[in-house]
């Protein structure tokens, strides 16, 4: 894949502007500065990495994570992706010897009839005659809680995984590291633009003597980031026709 340095960015960025380079470091900090603000909020490059799960279905994060986008289980090729939960207990479990174990499982709690849907047996919900056969007529029963969840904690710096024996799992995060960012970081050409219209802005903004003009070079920013993001955006009519086709299913006839 085509890349460019944010060296040659900055570099034109002073030619077009005439200046020497000694504004160079100023100019590298705003270029910086924008393709942090990118990374995050349109470009979206989000990295993908194998974790451990320790003793008690927790899992370490990583000191570079800022968001976490999709926590998964590898099933072959692929990655079955768990729904997000936020009702996990937040604190760890501990025995009588201070070490950290597992929490029960729900189905060894009295109070089991919160987590699931108990009423079958009960005689609050009847799909069955007296001969013990289904008749149905439930429609639109949903399918109570799930089960192979996750929640993050931050103040742990950890996720919680919810009932699922596993030895890894795979985490999508985002991330803009700072430690990462430099002269030799590489931008995405179709991003060029826009850092080069956003240096060119921050330099205006700060000039006292040419601060009247930064709102024109803000606007010319701001087409370049939209102009970006639809450039970004990768919807296509394939995408859409079968996301049509994957929810279209049977339903009753009148």
């Amino acid at each position: 894949m085509v890349l460019q340095k944010l060296d040659s960015i900055v570099c034109s960025s002073l030619t077009a502007q005439g200046l020497p380079v000694h504004f160079y470091l100023p100019f590298l900090s705003y270029g910086i500065d924008c393709f942090r603000a990118l990374e995050m909020d349109i470009m979206r490059n989000a990295p993908t990495v194998k974790l451990p799960v320790n003793s008690y279905g927790a899992v370490d994060l990583p000191c570079r994570v800022e968001d976490v986008i999709a926590v998964g289980v590898p099933v072959g090729g692929y990655v079955k992706n768990m729904p997000r939960r936020d009702t996990l207990n937040p604190l760890k479990n501990v025995d009588s010897t201070g070490a950290i174990v597992p929490y029960p499982d729900v189905c060894q709690i009295p109070y089991r009839s919160m987590f699931g849907w108990p009423y079958y047996s009960n005689g609050y919900l009847s799909i069955t005659n007296e001969r013990g056969e289904v008749t149905g007529g439930i429609y639109g029963y949903g399918g109570g809680s799930f089960k192979f969840s996750y929640q993050v904690f931050k103040d742990r710096n950890q996720i919680q995984l919810d009932d699922i024996n596993v030895d890894h799992v795979m985490l999508k995060y985002m991330t803009s590291d700072p430690s990462s960012c430099g002269c030799d970081t590489m931008v995405d050409p179709r991003a060029a633009l826009t850092v080069k219209n956003y240096i060119i802005w921050q330099y205006f903004l700060n000039n006292k003597k040419l601060m009247r003009a930064a709102p024109e070079f803000e606007r010319h920013y701001i087409s370049e980031a939209l102009r970006l993001r639809g450039r970004m955006n990768p919807l296509s009519k394939e995408d859409v026709v079968m996301s049509l086709r994957e929810y279209t299913q049977a339903s009753i006839k009148s």
